[in-house]
């Protein structure tokens, strides 16, 4: 499972942004944004707001994100953007030898403990000149709905923009899950997997996900460049919905595999099963002479550490890893000299790849 991390931006009236400086480790006297690990049953929200009180001393209230979730690694890190509602600066020691509020534009690249407050900080500006230009621009129509009740949110968030009609929030230069090209594999056969013909549906298939985004396609309307074709991006699958005419009385919606994910888990649930019992297999065989003129065979499966260990072709035996135990041997006969490995799981490797069969 992935460490679970979160972290929180905060920024007060004057445009500064909250930095504890770290007071322990390789990274002591370098500023960090305050965060820390995510405990079980908590979310990254609210880590985030509790970490900034324990390190720094201020109640934070989160409101968006600024960065996704970041995998790196075993680790899943978040960063949120929080509004102070309170508290003193209070850094907590040994941990944190100073909190305190910076000008972002004072601070450097190497004052910075990790490069994902840096990576952030260029995010946070962004998303801050976004909102400015989103402000002195014309609002735009509502995707969803086509409502010109449209609002701007008063702090720097990815879906600047909310409809008063339908509250949802958008992206004008984001395009809409329905507008998205499938990025399934070319020759994918389609699969049919609900029908709606006058009002009578047949969507044993369909889930209640995909519904709700049908519903919302059809709110939008049929008329445009794409003529009657609808594509949605699912995490498993693609869909595509087809409509007969512009008032979507005949609708059929179809399905394809995608590469990353579909694909892929057919793949490996077709993989062959395991023996009960491990066994020995070859995995390098090389021979040689002195003249060079029968050298054939490759060692190139073989790893360093163990061919490190043959001695130059003068040992024979057995040689345990972490995972594999390898069994080596030479033999001279004449002038050539011949070198062959195997290799066999050890037995506690061996039972985690059964469960993990098993699982499958």
């Amino acid at each position: 499972m992935a460490t679970k991390i979160a972290f929180c931006l905060v920024e007060n009236n004057r445009g500064e942004i909250l930095f504890i400086q770290r007071g322990y480790g390789r990274e002591k006297g370098k500023w960090a944004l305050p965060g820390g690990l995510v405990d079980r049953g908590e979310s990254h929200a609210v880590a985030a707001a509790r970490e900034t009180l324990e390190e720094a001393g201020m109640k934070v209230e989160v409101i968006s994100r600024v960065l996704p979730r970041n995998m790196t690694g075993k680790t899943s890190a978040r960063t949120y953007f929080g509004k102070s509602v309170g508290g003193k600066l209070r850094p907590k020691r040994p941990e944190c030898s100073d909190a305190k509020f910076i000008d972002p534009r004072h601070i450097k690249r190497h004052q910075l403990a990790f490069r994902r407050d840096w990576e952030t900080l260029d995010v946070w500006r962004d998303m801050k000149a976004k909102l400015a230009e989103a402000k002195s621009a014309p609002l735009p129509a509502c995707p969803y709905c086509a409502s010109a009740d449209v609002g701007i949110r008063d702090y720097p968030h990815h879906n600047q923009y909310v409809c008063n009609a339908c509250q949802k929030t958008f992206n004008p230069s984001s395009p809409l899950k329905s507008e998205r090209k499938p990025d399934a594999a070319p020759g994918d056969e389609w699969e049919l997997i609900g029908t709606r013909v006058y009002g009578e549906e047949d969507y044993d298939m369909v889930s209640d996900w995909l519904r709700s985004e049908i519903s919302d396609v059809e709110k939008r309307g049929l008329s445009g460049v794409d003529g009657l074709t609808r594509y949605i991006n699912g995490r498993t699958f693609q869909y595509m919905l087809v409509f007969a005419d512009v008032r979507g009385d005949i609708l059929g919606v179809y399905r394809t595999p995608k590469n990353s994910r579909a694909a892929n888990k057919d793949a490996f649930k077709s993989k062959p099963k395991l023996p009960d019992k491990p066994s020995w297999h070859l995995i390098g065989s090389y021979s040689a002479t002195s003249s060079g003129w029968a050298n054939t065979g490759s060692l190139d499966n073989v790893p360093k550490w163990v061919l490190d260990r043959t001695n130059g072709g003068q040992y024979n035996g057995e040689l345990r890893g972490s995972r594999f135990r390898y069994k080596v041997r030479c033999e001279v006969r004449g002038d050539c000299r011949t070198i062959k490995v195997w290799k066999k799981p050890r037995m506690r490797y061996w039972n985690e790849l059964k469960r993990k069969e098993h699982r499958r």
